[in-house]
């Protein structure tokens, strides 16, 4: 264990022990020791020393529930820890792996304990955000949860931050807020095409609450368990990467021209918001023609997923010194030909 991984789970463990005294005044005096420590060192701004990039992994689960207007070519990853998965996804997306996971929980539990009144009250977008923490605690809209009054909500607020001083626990919309703030960059908020009355709360862009440059934005969506087809529950958060570098390297390049449907997929991958009329107009096609090349665009995204997660697999065992036999290899991936094997 390195000395900043030590300095971390001193930090953690003095906020847990802080957690037991009543009310808040303990909790944010650690808080404050806590900043001090922590400002002795930045975080990183790419990752080094550690046991290297983790091997990425589509989440077939999440992938079902990616909803159509979220960004295209863009894939949620498998992310391995504890709770609901905030951080390790967070640091996923930011170093290649989920080493710094604990220093972003305790960076976000100092932010949220030192400027909660802002997260509270203060905040520019605070009619939108007091809704969407209501309504993060419940899968449906209920006239109990659009009636709470702000002490209850203050309480919530504080038993969600001591809970986060803990690896296990679950986070909620503002801990995204928190976090945004943490790491200084924008976070899209990706909420499937589910709970469509509370969906606006969560599917959003959020920015930091103060940084002095442009930022950069992460992608994190929001993943669990389908209920039907109107439904689902929250149950962990899932990090999002982009399509453009792994279709480039599973793309297989030959003399001849791609045949045209290969040609209308990659125009709707470029053009999402293509309408029948526009295409019309340019090809010449039948509106059976346009929805029978919709429903490949999405085949497509659903084969790119698979070659990504296969390629993934195979340089996983090559590096942990093993050669995948054929016959294993196709009954994990059977959309996966030979050929590509």
């Amino acid at each position: 264990m390195t000395s900043r991984e030590q300095l971390v789970q001193h930090v953690l463990q003095e906020l847990q022990e802080a957690v037991e005294s009543e009310g808040l005044e303990g909790l944010i005096g650690a808080a404050l020791e806590a900043k001090q420590v922590l400002s002795s060192f930045a975080l990183p701004t790419r990752r080094g020393g550690g046991p290297g990039p983790q091997v990425l992994e589509v989440d077939s689960v999440a992938l079902s529930l990616y909803p159509e207007d979220a960004p295209r070519n863009m894939l949620p990853l498998v992310c391995q820890g504890e709770g609901s998965l905030l951080f390790e996804a967070a640091s996923l997306l930011l170093w290649g792996d989920a080493g710094l996971s604990l220093e972003l929980r305790a960076r976000t539990v100092v932010e949220m304990l030192l400027h909660r009144h802002y997260y509270l009250q203060g905040m520019i977008d605070s009619k939108v955000m007091l809704q969407a923490v209501r309504y993060s605690l419940r899968s449906e809209e209920s006239p109990e949860m659009t009636s709470l009054p702000s002490a209850t909500l203050e309480a919530i607020f504080d038993a969600d931050v001591k809970a986060t001083c803990f690896p296990s626990s679950f986070s909620n919309v503002w801990h995204l807020y928190a976090l945004a703030s943490v790491v200084q960059r924008n976070i899209y908020s990706i909420y499937p095409l589910r709970n469509l009355k509370i969906r606006p709360y969560f599917n959003r862009v959020i920015r930091p609450r103060r940084c002095d440059h442009t930022p950069a934005t992460l992608h994190i969506m929001w993943a669990g368990q389908p209920l039907s087809g109107h439904l689902f529950r929250h149950q962990y958060f899932a990090p999002v990467v982009g399509l453009e570098e792994v279709e480039a390297e599973s793309a297989h390049p030959g003399p001849a021209p791609l045949p045209p449907p290969a040609k209308t997929l990659e125009l709707l991958n470029r053009e999402p918001g293509l309408s029948y009329s526009h295409l019309g107009e340019r090809s010449s096609v039948t509106k059976s023609t346009f929805y029978r090349w919709r429903r490949q665009s999405q085949e497509h995204r659903q084969k790119v997923a698979t070659r990504f997660s296969a390629k993934h697999f195979l340089q996983d065992s090559f590096h942990r010194g093993g050669v995948v036999p054929l016959q294993q290899f196709l009954q994990r991936f059977p959309e996966i030909s030979r050929s590509t094997y």
